[in-house]
């Protein structure tokens, strides 16, 4: 036997976490980019680390600022706990066709206004929206939305964000 129970679970347990990370960033983006943009605006006035131990000077002479900066940039990204899942968010919006992100954020805002009111209170909420939404952008009647296809959408978007954070991971 290659793998054991432990290791079995262990791994169901790991693919749970991936799944519920996938979907707190694929529903707070907007709010996880913010605190990420203003954690890293906040880090450009800090003092760089390598700066302290390679005791570089900080006078009025000219180095090299652009460099610095980069440095500093991936620097910080490598370090954001939440980067990798904030890039494979980012990569799957860009990836969705026109419909799906329209889904997407019906599904947002289902999420702002249902949160702890359970799966169906949301799943309603985007049939009703999801269909709006569409009318709004090509001013015609729209078919109607099943839950089967508003939950295969979903786990689809949560699968496809964990596949690319784990990539990103591994490519770290």
């Amino acid at each position: 036997m290659l793998a054991t129970v432990e290791d079995w679970n262990e791994l169901n347990n790991q693919i749970r976490r991936d799944m519920k990370n996938a979907e707190y960033f694929l529903l707070n983006y907007d709010v996880e980019m913010q605190s990420y943009e203003n954690a890293k605006s906040e880090s450009k006035f800090l003092p760089c680390a390598h700066d302290e131990i390679s005791g570089a000077r900080r006078g009025t002479m000219a180095g090299h600022p652009t460099e610095a900066n980069a440095i500093k940039n991936i620097n910080f990204d490598e370090h954001y706990p939440a980067y990798t899942w904030l890039k494979a968010v980012e990569i799957v919006q860009r990836g969705l066709g026109e419909r799906k992100r329209i889904f997407l954020n019906v599904r947002r805002r289902a999420n702002a206004r249902h949160k702890g009111r359970g799966k169906q209170a949301w799943v309603a909420y985007v049939q009703q929206h999801y269909i709006s939404a569409l009318q709004e952008r090509y001013f015609s009647e729209m078919e109607y939305i099943g839950e089967r296809t508003i939950h295969a959408w979903w786990s689809d978007m949560i699968r496809r964000v964990v596949e690319i954070h784990c990539r990103l991971e591994t490519a770290r």
